[in-house]
């Protein structure tokens, strides 16, 4: 009876430890899928295609997961002539 116990703790055991334990890889996973290479612009009169791609540069190239629609506000809030915008992704 003793030594099965004790093959349940080693067994047991060496379980936690693999489970707990945290393996770090050297490799960094990259979505390169989702980068942001177009932005359509629509109804647009008041402002030129270019005003609105050099507005734009800080956010071309960036994951649009990770990109907060707060960020895309405070940038489109910078032009005078813009009151409102509707992203969609």
């Amino acid at each position: 009876m003793q030594v099965i116990t004790n093959k349940k703790r080693i067994i047991i055991s060496i379980a936690l430890l693999v489970l707990l334990t945290t393996i770090s890889t050297q490799q960094k996973i990259v979505i390169s899928k989702f980068d942001l290479k177009e932005i359509k612009i629509e109804n647009n009169v008041l402002i030129k295609e270019e005003e609105l791609k050099k507005i734009f540069t800080p956010i071309y190239d960036k994951n649009l997961l990770f990109l907060k629609n707060r960020e895309i506000q405070e940038i489109l809030m910078k032009n005078s002539f813009i009151d409102s915008y509707k992203i969609k992704r």
